[in-house]
């Protein structure tokens, strides 16, 4: 027997894979023999999803209205794994009996869902025996700092209006305020699992009020205080989700040597799933005979407090056929079809004729663009840089490709926009980018580092969780005089960490995990920074900025290119020099070593990072001779930048010193 057999043709079975997907589920369950685990599943939702025009049909859902629209469809997510939990258990099947004709029981998949559907003369047999297999629980949010040119790119429509925001808001705070207790007195309702025995079952009790009294009253706060819902869903940054929602992600092993695939998982990676939303409702919590029910699949028995200290019904649950990890560095266009392939492991670009004059044309309009808006052409070389940079590879704890870049600006009125003239320009360029407004409140009161909440058994989200490729801005022009905190000096000392090891270190009270990261920085400030970074250069202080309102009346055609100058440049395949340029290179290291004693390994490491970039830029797959030599040249003129800034500081220190005497 077939699908095909069952349905009547493949139409249908494409038609109830996309509109039915559990009930297809439970046909090959049958036809395989009820062997949940060969792999068939996976294969068949693989082979129709792999079809663009298919794949194209499945909706993309974002929020608490999308997922209860969609439930028992098959639908798509692209989501950041904010944290993930401990393999859990669930059983492999269940068995339900017809209390008035016994003998018609049956046997029914326990996977892809959280709830078992029963008539009313049906009972769960709570001493079935059978297998029990493992599956991950992950926690995702909204891939973070995405910028909205993403969404219109891949043909995303958000029919969202208004008016359906402000209710959903409104709901998921009458939600938390009203419904929270009612919630947590179900959680701590008995838990049923189906591998007990009645015995043990009945005597299972779960008796946690008091911590989850603390629970419910550290989310309701104040309540006069309205409810934070971006610290709630544990997003990193406030104000940054559109309104979306966090899912609760459960894959599910599908073959014999899926168990590296269930620990594969890492958070702030970026995937996009395909399956089915449990069933839930987002205005009504869950009921006890409903609650008792997923306790029955043996789905909802990891920890509380791993699993969400929000009520159910503001985070589905999304279970996985399928999925695929997204490969941050690629154009958006370019990972959306066709599914089946891995973007993880595409090869580099290789860099031929017709790719080296889209790369040379294109690098030109978009240093006049750049220049247009910032009139410092030495600035606009670095910043080019700075957003085209990568991590490419890992040696000996250091991540190679980091060029993390500090813009000294003169302190006037005129100059004082430029924090918000790049974050405009890197809101076009960029596929996700943020400003940060470094202030004395932000360093002493801000999420800064993610750390581990042990009471709560889960990692706390920070500003400096962020997926691989999103360009941060650090605006040090806004910090004023004030008195900071111990907590604000360790924020300092992280967001150094990162800027120059792209490093970020995970706060676990007791100890401190370092998770290496790809987030490109761009520090701005008056003079000397406050966080260093590998390069520096000085804005002229005749520089002329534009309106950031006027940067967006540019060509989207134009700005598409740059899109995809940057995002290609990101996947180039780079070669090693020659050795006559390698002897040019090291020579030349020699003789600036013997000139200046004071050029370190270090600066020899940067010179290499610049000019890898600076050929990249030009559609060059290795560095030359002349493209070092336009690398020094950009040097020698950046130290002199340099120059200019030390002796604007020193004169002002001098006028200072001068003041307080003559007072």
């Amino acid at each position: 027997m077939t699908l095909i057999s069952v349905f009547g043709d493949w139409n249908n079975v494409v038609k109830e894979t996309l509109e039915s997907p559990l009930k297809v589920v439970n046909e090959l369950f049958k036809i395989n023999n009820e062997n949940i685990n060969n792999g068939e599943i996976s294969k068949h939702f693989g082979t129709v999803i792999s079809d663009d025009d298919i794949y194209k049909q499945i909706p993309r859902i974002y929020t608490i209205s999308d997922s209860d629209s969609s439930v028992g469809k098959l639908v798509k997510i692209r989501v950041m794994i904010q944290d993930t939990f401990d393999p859990q258990f669930y059983p492999a099947v269940y068995k339900i009996i017809n209390k008035d004709q016994p003998e018609q029981s049956r046997i029914e998949i326990a996977k892809f869902r959280d709830y078992v559907d029963l008539a009313q003369n049906e009972v769960l047999d709570v001493n079935y025996e059978c297998e029990t297999y493992d599956k991950a629980l992950l926690y995702s949010i909204p891939i973070p700092c995405e910028n909205h040119w993403v969404y219109k790119d891949n043909n995303i429509n958000i029919n969202q209006s208004n008016n359906n925001n402000i209710n959903s808001i409104g709901k998921k705070k009458r939600q938390l305020e009203d419904g929270i207790e009612k919630e947590e007195e179900i959680k701590n309702s008995e838990n049923i699992d189906i591998k007990k025995s009645k015995s043990q079952i009945e005597s299972m009790k779960v008796d946690d009020g008091k911590s989850n009294e603390t629970m419910g009253s550290r989310l309701r706060g104040d309540s006069n205080k309205k409810v934070d819902m971006d610290k709630i869903y544990n997003f990193p940054i406030s104000g940054d989700n559109r309104n979306h929602t966090g899912f609760l992600i459960n894959i599910y092993q599908d073959g014999k040597d899926e168990n590296d695939v269930l620990n594969s998982f890492k958070i702030n990676d970026i995937y996009e799933f395909v399956g089915v939303v449990s069933k839930f409702s987002p205005e009504v919590p869950m009921d006890a005979k409903e609650k008792e029910l997923v306790s029955l699949l043996g789905t909802m028995n990891f920890d509380l407090d791993q699993a969400s200290v929000i009520p159910e019904s503001l985070v589905p649950h999304f279970h996985v056929i399928s999925f695929r990890p997204i490969n941050p560095y690629h154009h958006p266009s370019d990972i959306s079809l066709p599914f089946s392939k891995n973007p993880i492991k595409d090869t580099k670009v290789k860099i031929d004729q017709h790719l080296s004059e889209f790369l040379q044309n294109t690098r030109k309009e978009l240093m006049n663009y750049l220049n247009r808006h910032v009139s410092d052409s030495l600035v606009c070389e670095y910043l080019l840089c700075n957003i085209i940079s990568n991590i490419y590879s890992q040696n000996s704890g250091m991540n190679l490709g980091n060029f993390s870049l500090n813009i000294s600006i003169p302190n006037q009125s005129s100059l004082s926009r430029l924090p918000e003239v790049i974050q405009t320009l890197l809101s076009n360029l960029t596929t996700r980018s943020h400003k940060f407004n470094m202030t004395v409140d932000s360093l002493n009161y801000g999420n800064i580092v993610p750390y581990k909440d042990h009471e709560k058994n889960r990692i706390t989200s920070g500003l400096l969780q962020l997926p691989k490729n999103t360009h941060l801005i650090i605006d040090e022009t806004k910090l004023n005089e004030g008195k900071i905190d111990q907590i604000a000096l360790k924020n300092i000392k992280a967001i150094q960490f990162l800027t120059l090891l792209q490093k970020v270190e995970y706060d676990f009270e007791y100890h401190i995990i370092e998770i290496p990261t790809d987030i490109q920085t761009i520090s701005i400030s008056y003079g000397k920074p406050l966080v260093p970074c590998f390069s520096q250069v000085h804005l002229n202080s005749n520089t002329v900025l534009t309106e950031p309102k006027s940067i967006n009346d540019d060509s989207d055609a134009i700005i598409n290119s740059f899109r995809r100058f940057i995002c290609t440049i990101m996947n180039c395949q780079f070669e090693s020099s020659n050795q006559e340029v390698t002897k040019y290179l090291q020579d030349d290291f020699i003789n600036t070593r013997q000139i200046k004693p004071d050029t370190t390994q270090d600066t020899f490491h940067y010179w290499l990072t610049l000019s890898r970039l600076l050929a990249l830029s030009f559609g060059e797959n290795s560095v030359s001779i002349s493209r070092w030599d336009y690398m020094k040249n950009l040097e020698e003129k950046r130290l002199q930048s340099l120059s200019t800034l030390l002796t604007s500081t020193t004169t002002t220190t001098t006028k200072k010193k001068s003041t307080t005497k003559t007072k």
